[in-house]
């Protein structure tokens, strides 16, 4: 398909015998939060809050501070959410 230096020309790409090769995308690396942000799940329980954060029977997925998330992740009452869990939950 190109010459002898790499070249790709419009005749190249006319010619009915040359198939096209699918390229594969990379998946989407996930973006970090800046501010060390993390989506807790409430396991078990009915409630609970922390500062301005509370977590509900309704809402058991919450963003926390990394600070607030290294202590409660520290108890057996909450783990960290993947966006899977999050989205089967709110159904989107």
């Amino acid at each position: 398909m190109a010459n002898k230096e790499g070249i790709v020309t419009t005749e190249d790409l006319k010619d009915a015998d040359v198939e096209a090769t699918p390229v594969k995308k990379a998946a989407p690396k996930k973006a970090a939060a800046p501010s060390g942000e993390q989506m807790l799940f409430l396991r078990h329980g009915y409630g609970f809050s922390t500062g301005d954060v509370f977590f509900t029977r309704d809402h058991p997925y919450q963003l926390v501070d990394a600070a607030t998330a290294k202590r409660l992740l520290a108890t057996t009452q909450f783990e960290a959410a993947t966006q899977k869990q999050v989205k089967e939950h709110y159904g989107e």
